[in-house]
C-alpha cells in the first residue's frame, strides 16, 4: 500500500515537474464556409477515403469532392496578433522573435502572413504578405513599449475584420499575449467567445510569463479561447518556438472537401454538420445554412358548380301596359332626336365640301426687323472646383477631373461584362468601391459563382485609378495580368474575375 501511494505522488510530482503544451479535448478540427448552395470545409488531421460520409441536421449527403490542400491552389493565411507591452518579461522577448519567424517561414508559396500588434487600438504591421523578407524585417523592427494592452477589444475588432473580408481563405490565428483582460466596459470575455464561435477560425494561444503581476485567471482566460474551435494553447517557458510552429503547421497537410446543400435544408437556420472521416473520425461544426429559391405554389381553379334550372310551373305575373299617352309621348321625343341628328349631319357635310373646294390664301411674311438680331447667351463663369489634369499622351487630352477642394476625383466607372452588355455597373468614384459576389458590395456580381465574395477594390489615388485584389481563390486580372499588387487601371482595361470579363470605362 506504502509503494501504491509512493507511484503515484511521483507520478503526480513528474507531471507538474515536466507540463506540456495542452491540447483541445480532440485532436481533429474543421473549419468551413457556405459558398453558394455549397459547403466548403477543411479537417484536420482527416483521413481521406471513398468511405468518408457527411450529415447535415438528420439527413445524409453526399461529398462531391475531396482533395488534399497540398494538391490545389488554395492557401493558409497566418494571422498573428502580439501583445507588445512590457509587461512581457524581458527574458521571453528574443523568444518571440524567434516564433515569429519561425512561423513565417512556414509560410508555403501560396500562403499569407499577417501580423498586428495590440496596444489600445491595432496596428497591422502586414496583411496578407508573401515576401519573406518583408516579414523579416517587419519582426525585427518590432519594440515592447510601456502601453495599456486592451487584449480582448484588440482580439474582437481584428476577428470582426476577418470575417467582413472573408472570401474563402483558411485563416489560423495565432495570439502571444501574457493573458486575456475580462472587462466590464467595452467587449467582454462572453461577447469574445461568441464571435470566436461563429466565425471558427482555429485558434493557437501562446502565453508569456508577465512581468508585474502573473495572474493565473488572466493566463487562463487566454488559454480557454484555444479550446473554443479545437486549437492548442503553449507556455513559452516549457515548449521551443520551432515546436509550436510545428503544431501550427499541421493545418497544411489538411483535407479541402466540398458538400452540396439539398435544397430542403435551404432554410437559413443553423445546422450542425458531421463529418466521418475514411478513419471514423468525427468532425463536427455548426454553420447558417442559405435560403433557397421558392417556389410558387400552384393555383388552383375552383370548379364553378351550376345547379339546373327548374322549370317554373307558374305563370309569371303580368305587368301591367303603360297607359297609350305616355307610349305616344316617348315616340315624339324620339323622331325628333333623329331628325335633328340628321340635319346636323347634313349641314356639316356642306361646310366641308366648301372648305375643300376654296383654295388657301397666300401668306406673305412680313419684311425682317433687322433691329431684333439674335444675340449670343453669355455663359456664367464657371464656379466649379474641378481642376482638369491633361494625360502623358502627346496629343494632350483631358484624362480626369479633379476636385481641387475636396482633393476626391470626380469621375465615374463603368463596368460592362463583355459575355453579357444587359449586365452594366456604373457608380461614382469618390471613394473605395468594393466589388464582389456578397451583398454588402458596391458593385454586386452575383451571377456568377467564379467571383469572389469580395473580389476586388477600385479606388482613386493621386490623380489615378487604382485596383486592389481582395479575392485568393479566383485571382483578378488587369488584361492578361495577375494582379499581386496595388495596380493602375485606366479606361477600356478588361479587368477578369473568375469567369467573367469586364471592360473599364473611366467618364466625367
Amino acid at each position: 500500500m506504502k509503494k501504491l501511494c509512493l507511484g503515484f505522488a511521483l507520478f503526480f510530482l513528474l507531471f507538474h515537474l515536466f507540463p506540456s503544451a495542452s491540447a483541445s479535448e480532440t485532436d481533429s478540427a474543421a473549419w468551413g464556409y457556405v459558398d453558394g448552395e455549397n459547403i466548403i470545409v477543411y479537417l484536420n488531421g482527416a483521413t481521406a477515403g471513398e468511405a468518408m460520409a457527411c450529415q447535415i441536421g438528420t439527413k445524409s449527403v453526399t461529398v462531391s469532392e475531396c482533395t488534399a490542400l497540398t494538391n490545389t491552389d488554395f492557401g493558409i493565411e497566418t494571422v498573428v496578433l502580439l501583445d507588445n507591452s512590457i509587461s512581457i518579461n524581458a527574458s521571453q522577448r528574443e523568444q518571440i522573435k524567434a516564433l515569429l519567424s519561425e512561423l513565417a517561414e512556414g509560410v508555403s508559396s501560396k500562403g499569407y502572413f499577417t501580423m498586428v500588434t495590440v496596444d489600445n487600438r491595432l496596428n497591422w504591421l502586414c496583411e496578407r504578405e508573401k515576401d519573406a523578407s518583408k516579414i523579416e524585417d517587419i519582426i525585427s523592427n518590432i519594440t515592447f513599449n510601456d502601453q495599456k494592452t486592451q487584449l480582448s477589444d484588440g482580439l474582437y475588432s481584428m476577428i470582426k475584420h476577418l470575417t467582413d473580408t472573408d472570401d474563402g481563405t483558411l485563416r489560423r490565428i495565432v495570439i502571444i499575449a501574457d493573458g486575456v483582460d475580462n472587462k466590464a466596459v467595452g467587449y467582454t470575455h462572453d461577447e469574445l467567445v461568441s464571435l470566436i464561435t461563429k466565425a471558427g477560425y482555429p485558434i493557437y494561444t501562446v502565453g508569456c510569463i508577465n512581468a508585474f503581476n502573473n495572474s493565473i485567471d488572466e493566463q487562463q482566460n487566454l488559454f480557454s479561447l484555444s479550446r473554443i474551435t479545437s486549437g492548442m494553447s503553449f507556455s513559452l517557458a516549457d515548449v521551443s518556438p520551432s515546436s509550436i510552429a510545428d503544431a501550427v503547421a499541421q493545418w497544411d497537410s489538411s483535407i479541402r472537401i466540398i458538400v452540396q446543400i439539398p435544397a430542403e435544408l435551404q432554410d437559413g437556420s443553423e445546422k450542425s454538420i458531421l463529418i466521418r472521416d475514411a478513419a471514423g473520425k468525427e468532425f463536427v461544426l455548426s454553420k447558417t445554412m442559405p435560403f433557397g429559391v421558392s417556389e410558387p405554389e400552384p393555383t388552383t381553379i375552383p370548379t364553378v358548380v351550376t345547379e339546373p334550372e327548374t322549370m317554373q310551373t307558374t305563370a309569371p305575373a303580368t305587368e301591367p301596359a303603360p297607359p297609350q299617352s305616355e307610349g305616344i309621348r316617348i315616340g315624339l321625343i324620339s323622331t325628333v332626336v333623329v331628325i335633328v341628328l340628321l340635319v346636323l349631319a347634313a349641314v356639316l357635310s356642306v361646310i366641308l365640301i366648301i372648305l375643300k373646294k376654296k383654295k388657301a390664301p397666300s401668306l406673305e411674311l412680313p419684311p425682317r426687323d433687322s433691329s431684333h438680331e439674335d444675340v449670343e447667351e453669355k455663359k456664367p463663369a464657371s464656379t466649379t472646383s474641378y481642376t482638369e489634369l491633361l494625360s502623358d499622351d502627346e496629343d494632350g487630352c483631358t484624362a480626369i477631373l479633379w476636385d481641387a477642394q475636396s482633393g476626391s476625383m470626380a469621375v465615374r466607372i463603368v463596368l460592362e461584362d463583355l459575355s453579357n452588355s444587359f449586365q452594366h455597373f456604373e457608380t461614382s468614384l469618390t471613394g473605395s468601391v468594393k466589388i464582389g459576389r456578397s451583398e454588402s458590395n458596391d458593385i454586386v456580381i452575383d451571377y456568377d459563382l467564379s467571383v469572389g465574395r469580395s473580389q476586388c477594390e477600385i479606388y482613386p489615388q493621386n490623380g489615378k485609378v487604382m485596383l486592389r485584389n481582395l479575392s485568393h481563390s479566383n485571382i483578378t486580372r488587369v488584361g492578361s495580368q495577375r494582379v499581386e499588387h496595388i495596380t493602375e487601371v485606366k479606361s477600356g482595361d478588361v479587368i477578369t474575375m473568375g469567369r467573367v470579363k469586364l471592360r473599364l470605362e473611366i467618364v466625367q
